[in-house]
């Protein structure tokens, strides 16, 4: 191979590497450049909630952000996970899930607080009926888990269920 082909490839092979991390970096996921503009989210009365609202991100704490939906099996699983891992996290790394699903329209809101119950959950639940959420998130799949730093920026996420050390150990660098 004469040299000039061989530099060639090892050029356009940096650029290639470095459109990869300029992407990862600007999706959130690696440097936590995506803010996330505030939403009101109707909370619920159910376990670890009160009826109400709630915006988030909580401004001034980590926020963990669970999307899920009640028709979702691995949404029961990452519940019930979250619910033994909420020590692990600390005290000032807030939890809030929040369902994709019509609350007031094929699911009534004691419909949602039976699954929450039967699922474990005993922290902050609501629903957001305009979708915000999902769409600034990109929410692709369900569960989907977010990691929020205190000022707002998407430093992690992930659709799927994900590792509980995974999760402590994202927790634990941004908090």
């Amino acid at each position: 191979m004469r040299r000039r082909d061989f530099l060639a490839g090892v050029g356009g092979a940096a650029v290639l590497a470095g459109g990869a991390w300029y992407g990862l970096s600007s999706n959130g996921s690696a440097s936590g450049s995506n803010r996330l503009s505030p939403v009101t989210v109707k909370t619920l009365d159910a376990p670890g909630s009160s009826a109400g609202t709630l915006t988030v991100p909580v401004s001034g704490s980590v926020t963990v952000l669970d999307m899920f939906s009640v028709g979702c099996a691995p949404c029961k699983t990452e519940t019930r996970r979250l619910n033994g891992l909420r020590s692990k996290l600390g005290s000032n790394v807030r939890l809030v899930s929040v369902t994709n699903d019509a609350v007031g329209a094929t699911l009534t809101r004691d419909d949602l607080r039976q699954w929450w119950r039967k699922n474990d959950g005993d922290w902050a639940v609501g629903f957001d009926p305009n979708g915000s959420l999902i769409s600034q998130l990109g929410v692709t799949g369900f569960p989907f888990l977010a990691v929020v730093d205190a000022d707002g920026a998407v430093v992690w996420s992930h659709a799927g269920l994900v590792s509980s050390s995974k999760l402590v150990d994202v927790v634990d660098r941004h908090s």
